[in-house]
């Protein structure tokens, strides 16, 4: 059987396996030399071999016991690419691929409870989280981020709303069907069980053969440098090498969607930079969407190429990082991204009563006449910078303090001096008193 494959006018990407590389069923993209054709439906498991007949040019798969045509032996599938002009042809590379896959919540609220003991974990959130992104849903404790990602996998029901992978809505669906895998908080390790063991138990439970489960759990090990370990009990790894055998119990699953609730926070504060680096490293190599649940706004401006704040079961704010950081939407956020957080002032001071004017600590000027009036409280000497915190003087409000970013090799005030700053217009931010949103 032969099928024209339609050209796509787009570079390949990365190239996956060696000539001859395997492959298995469904959807895969065809790369002749620089040019790529999409899409081309794999019917059977086989290995990508070369027929060039004149000007056009067949990529076949042999199947599985056999090499070559062998009077039909073994073939299940031909793609016929025709080729508008002559192009260079070797080598070609298959490259394996799923179909695209979007996370969509819509309108998405959960109720515990009812009547008037009734709370609401999560209220009308709707997201739109692309393939192959890297979304964080980054909000305080108890803000309803976690029960979001457990709707998502199934663990838990919205009350209102519909949640959709890919374009199927699996409000009904059970977790197990819905093509997902997630990491925990805790390890959730067998304790008897080996590395290797704790890491192909989802294929076991599927009814993978043993030899196949065994080496996806070596492969996955691998990517995430577990290949030493496979013999060991989770109690002689280090709490980075546990989340480890975590991750790749779940990427020997191959899933399209992780779902990740907060699994760095068990880990010390080397772990967790090093492990972020390696996170970030395992989406860029993995066809997978990931949804990462995380209080911690380090992790979410280092790792995501969006971030969903939420405060009170709320979507505060939906944008990159750095948007989120350069234009808070509101006074939650602005607070809430940033370290130290921005310093919000009281309402009136630089802007009318029902204004509150928001400056970050790197954007105060210490100047000698300056329009902000202080008296320093502490010094911090971070070594690659300053923090100087201060009361502000004249405001009547008690605890209203402002931090400022200084340079170590410039001059620093002492404890008790009087000091005075100011901002650049530009760099100002204004919220709302009455409702928080920003109003410029």
């Amino acid at each position: 059987m032969f099928a024209e494959v339609v050209f796509v006018e787009r570079l390949a990407g990365d190239f996956v396996g060696p000539v001859r590389a395997r492959v298995e069923p469904g959807e895969c993209h065809l790369d002749i030399g620089q040019v790529a054709f999409d899409t081309v439906q794999v019917q059977r498991r086989g290995d990508g071999r070369r027929v060039d007949n004149g000007d056009d040019r067949r990529v076949g798969l042999n199947g599985v016991g056999g090499v070559g045509g062998g009077g039909g032996r073994g073939v299940r599938f031909h793609v016929h690419v025709r080729l508008a002009s002559p192009l260079l042809v070797r080598p070609f590379r298959w490259r394996t691929v799923r179909d695209v896959v979007q996370v969509r919540l819509e309108h998405v609220t959960k109720t515990f409870g009812s009547g008037e003991d009734s709370v609401h974990a999560v209220h009308d959130v709707s997201l739109d989280i692309a393939h192959h992104e890297f979304m964080i849903l980054l909000g305080p404790s108890g803000c309803g981020k976690s029960t979001l990602l457990r709707m998502v996998a199934g663990l838990e029901d919205p009350t209102e709303g519909d949640i959709f992978i890919g374009e199927r809505r699996v409000n009904d669906v059970e977790p197990k069907e819905r093509d997902i895998a997630m990491v925990f908080q805790s390890y959730a390790l067998y304790p008897h069980k080996t590395v290797a063991a704790n890491i192909e138990f989802p294929l076991k439970v599927r009814g993978v053969d043993k030899a196949t489960r065994a080496a996806d759990a070596r492969k996955a090990a691998e990517v995430l440098g577990l290949g030493d370990h496979l013999k060991r009990k989770p109690g002689q790894l280090s709490g980075g090498q546990r989340q480890r055998v975590a991750l790749a119990r779940a990427i020997v699953r191959n899933p399209s969607v992780f779902l990740m609730d907060e699994p760095l926070s068990n880990l010390d504060a080397k772990l967790r930079g090093d492990t972020r680096a390696e996170l970030v490293d395992l989406h860029r190599r993995l066809d997978s969407t990931f949804i990462y649940v995380t209080h911690d706004q380090v992790e979410a401006m280092t790792m995501g190429t969006r971030v969903a704040v939420l405060n009170a079961g709320k979507l505060q704010q939906l944008g990159t990082p750095q948007d989120v950081y350069d234009r808070p939407a509101t006074a939650f956020v602005a607070q809430f991204i940033g370290t130290p957080p921005m310093n919000l002032l009281p309402p009136g001071l630089l802007g009318s009563n029902d204004v509150q004017v928001g400056i970050r600590p790197e954007h105060l000027e210490l100047r000698p006449h300056g329009q902000l009036q202080a008296t320093v409280r502490q010094v911090e000497h971070l070594g690659h910078e300053i923090l100087l915190i201060a009361d502000i003087a004249g405001t009547g409000v008690e605890g209203r303090r402002l931090t400022a970013r200084l340079d170590p090799n410039g001059f620093v005030p002492a404890v008790g001096d009087p000091v005075a700053f100011d901002a650049d217009p530009g760099r100002l931010h204004r919220f709302s008193v009455a409702t928080g949103e920003r109003v410029s």
